[in-house]
């Protein structure tokens, strides 16, 4: 289907700093003398419009998913619309 894409995008970082960061979370990892970690992974689901008065109009539907051992969880759904215009 020429108007509907999908894509995953997985992000990774370790050894963060825990001095540097303020979450309280943080105090075990201090404590600990660890370093934190975390990751992230983004799914998008896009549709765009390829024909009519709403042709280039594309709704993006992301879920968002953070982890990490210094700050809270987050599970996010997002909906984001765009309109391309051509000068």
């Amino acid at each position: 289907m020429p108007c509907l894409s999908f894509s995953v995008h997985y992000n990774l970082g370790h050894e963060v700093a825990p001095q540097i960061i303020s979450e309280p979370k943080v105090a075990s990892l201090r404590a600990a003398g660890d370093d934190g970690h975390e990751w992230e992974r983004d799914t998008d689901l896009i549709y765009t419009v390829q024909s009519g008065p709403l042709r280039h109009l594309s709704l993006r539907w992301r879920n968002a998913v953070s982890r990490a051992t210094f700050t809270d969880d987050a599970d996010e759904n997002r909906l984001i619309v765009s309109y391309q215009v051509k000068f």
